[in-house]
């Protein structure tokens, strides 16, 4: 099974079951330069698989806010050097 046959495989099944939510296919693969065009409204979605997959109350409790972290790494160059800078440094 190709990579895109799996994308298209899990979109179809994230949209059966998340019906609150629109999970939206891609026709190709996003490549890391590609990040910077993504929509908010497809990371908050990403967002929310990767809450449910660990279990997770929310993407945004107490000190945490995982929409805004990974709107702001996938969307802003500058936050994202300046986040990757920190984790080189660990």
């Amino acid at each position: 099974m190709s990579d895109f046959s799996k994308h298209e495989q899990l979109i179809d099944f994230l949209n059966k079951n998340y019906s609150n939510r629109k999970f939206k296919k891609f026709n190709e693969h996003n490549l890391s330069g590609d990040v910077d065009l993504l929509n908010i409204d497809d990371i908050n979605n990403a967002v929310v698989i990767f809450t449910d997959v660990l279990n997770l109350y929310s993407g945004s409790v107490g000190k945490y806010d995982l929409y805004k972290l990974m709107q702001e790494y996938l969307t802003n160059v500058e936050k994202r050097d300046a986040i990757n800078k920190i984790i080189k440094k660990l």
